[in-house]
C-alpha cells in the first residue's frame, strides 16, 4: 500500500471502530452488522415456524393416479420374448 491508501484505510478503520477502540462506544460496526443479520435470521425463522404451524393441521392429499397392479409382459408384442408357463416361478 502506498502512503495515501494506507492513511485512507486507517481513517476508515478508525471511523468505523474508533469509539470501541477508545472504550467510548458499546460496539463496533462489525458487531452492529452481525446484530442486524441475526435479527433478520430470527425474524425469518419465526415466519417459517408460523408457516409450518399453519400446515400442521391439514391432512395429506390423496394421490391422483391409480397405481397399476403387477407387471405382466405380453409376449405377443415382442419378437424375442419367451413365454414362461408359471409367472410366479420367475
Amino acid at each position: 500500500m502506498k502512503g495515501t491508501r494506507l492513511w485512507v484505510a486507517a481513517f476508515l478503520a478508525v471511523l468505523t471502530n474508533g469509539d470501541s477502540l477508545l472504550g467510548v462506544g458499546q460496539a463496533s460496526a462489525g458487531s452492529l452488522a452481525k446484530g442486524i443479520e441475526s435479527n433478520h435470521n430470527i425474524a425469518h425463522s419465526i415466519e417459517n415456524a408460523k408457516a409450518h404451524g399453519m400446515l400442521a393441521g391439514t391432512p395429506p392429499s390423496k394421490p391422483r393416479q391409480v397405481i397399476a397392479g403387477p407387471f405382466l409382459l405380453d409376449c405377443s408384442v415382442l419378437p424375442r420374448c419367451i413365454p414362461v408357463a408359471d409367472p410366479a416361478a420367475v
